[in-house]
């Protein structure tokens, strides 16, 4: 049988622990002191090197991870300690918060001109974990930060609400609806590169604030706040316990990658109106619902679990009432499990995967190395004239989609996990990928097997508190840590 060479890890010029053809014990078994020089180290001592160690940069950091690296004690309260965000700031408001600026210390400054809008149920009283629902509002390069509000507005009140705060009044979740990041040259300002670290932002603000299940934490948006929904479910999915997609649209994708992430779709069925219809206002097919319509016969294929609501109305979410009615019902359903079995790791993916940046991590599974070869993706392409807002009747008329094929240079690893340490894994132009592996998934006590690509090979791997702190880096999600790195060189 052709074996796979196992690739050694390096953290920072340590060596990882596993892959010595030794089995260890389950964590949680070891001792809670760990060797470190001549002298040992406790479990609170490893708290304050893990905090030293996330804190670090360049030399220190390596000094710090060399030291980390001979702790050999449980990693479960480390990790544990490490997770709790601190004393929280929520002041007893509820209702309505308008135009609020971000207060943790480390995100005040650095979004100083940002706005956040919450709407804190009478209920929530901070002594019970909320979900969270984030979601960004519609408009363009030039609508204002203040724009946001629209999403929480009550409906009678403003013309422009979209409906939403009825139905999340009184639900176990703290809403917001953050400005969208700023730039006055892009009409799709949720899919700007910075995107990404933004929305990790608005979630850690809210962590600050209030007492959130990191596990019930969902996204949406609607129009311009709807390509972000479709870019971002994709880019950020295994944060995410769902996904609420409206309105929206999207270039080029692989949809298997947001198996495990559960999508709830909404739609108009007349989204794009044509110019000099009576009582109608004109609508580009910016926004078809063609989009909508293909994107649930993709991920029927993938088997990618999703719900479509498909409405008579146009483009407003206040429009979507049946969507509406059943979304709070649907997000009560679910919850993020960071040991989905299979995860389909791509790279790159989002809005336009020819131009975004990589995206190397999902779930347990990381691709490390990539070859040169280009992957098909699933793209939408515009027929006849493109969308334009000064377009003709005739214009429009002659404009349509079709779902087509683009080739992307990027990479993919499908990763099963079948249960009793067993895991099977197909890859596309990937030369290194890992395995994040955690006491809930695995017995580290046993041999792990993996067939990459038909080839088996066996392995025994141990945990070890660097690779936990490194995997939390990856995402700076503590829902995220697993406890082992195994990385496979695909040959």
């Amino acid at each position: 049988m052709k074996r796979l060479r196992w690739a050694i890890i390096l953290a920072v010029a340590m060596p990882s622990v596993w892959g010595t053809g030794v089995a260890y014990p389950h964590e949680g078994s070891a001792p809670d002191v760990g060797a470190l020089g001549d002298g040992i180290v406790t479990v609170s001592d490893a708290i304050e090197l893990s905090r030293e160690y996330l804190a670090a940069e360049g030399d220190q950091k390596g000094k710090t991870a060399s030291r980390l690296a001979t702790y050999e004690g449980s990693i479960a309260p480390v990790i544990s300690a490490l997770s709790v965000p601190g004393e929280r700031q929520w002041n007893g408001e509820h209702g309505f918060l308008v135009e609020q600026h971000f207060t943790a210390p480390r995100l005040r400054d650095k979004y100083a001109q940002d706005l956040l809008f919450f709407w804190v149920p009478e209920e929530y009283d901070g002594t019970a974990p909320y979900g969270l629902l984030i979601f960004m509002h519609g408009g363009n390069s030039r609508t204002a930060r203040t724009g946001a509000r629209v999403v929480l507005e009550e409906p009678g009140g403003d013309r422009h609400s979209y409906g939403l705060r009825p139905y999340i009044e009184h639900a176990a979740y703290i809403t917001v609806a953050p400005s969208a990041p700023w730039d006055k040259s892009s009409d799709t300002r949720w899919n700007l590169r910075e995107a990404d670290e933004y929305i990790g932002a608005v979630r850690q603000e809210c962590e600050y604030r209030f007492r959130i299940d990191r596990d019930r934490v969902f996204l949406g948006g609607q129009s311009m706040g709807g390509f972000g929904a479709y870019h971002l479910c994709q880019r950020l999915g295994d944060t995410l316990a769902g996904a609420i997609l409206v309105g929206g649209a999207w270039a080029a994708a692989n949809w298997a990658s947001v198996i495990g992430t559960p999508l709830y779709i909404s739609h108009g069925a007349n989204d794009a109106v044509a110019p000099d219809t009576p009582g109608k206002a004109h609508r580009p097919r910016y926004t078809d619902v063609f989009y909508a319509r293909t994107l649930h016969k993709l991920l029927t294929q993938a088997g990618a679990e999703h719900v479509y609501v498909e409405h008579a109305g146009g483009h407003a979410l206040r429009e979507a009432t049946q969507a509406l009615s059943g979304l709070v019902d649907w997000m009560a359903t679910k919850r993020r499990d960071p040991f989905y079995p299979r995860v389909v790791a791509v790279t790159p993916r989002g809005w336009r995967a020819w131009d975004d940046t990589p995206t190397p991590h999902s779930r347990w599974v990381s691709i490390l190395e990539t070859g040169e070869g280009e992957m098909e993706y699933d793209a939408v392409h515009w027929t006849g004239p493109d969308p334009k807002w000064e377009e003709t009747r005739e214009e429009f008329d002659r404009g349509g989609m079709e779902l087509t094929k683009v080739k992307v240079k990027g990479a993919l690893a499908d990763a099963r996990y079948k249960g009793s340490n067993v895991f099977d894994v197909i890859t596309q132009n990937v030369t290194r990928f890992s395995l994040w592996l955690h006491p809930g998934m695995v017995d580290f006590a046993k041999p792990i097997q993996i067939t990459v690509n038909g080839t088996t090979q066996y392995a025994n791997a141990r945990p070890a508190l660097l690779d936990a702190l490194r995997s939390y880096e990856r995402r700076r999600d503590w829902g995220l840590v697993y406890y082992c790195e195994l990385a496979v060189d695909v040959k």
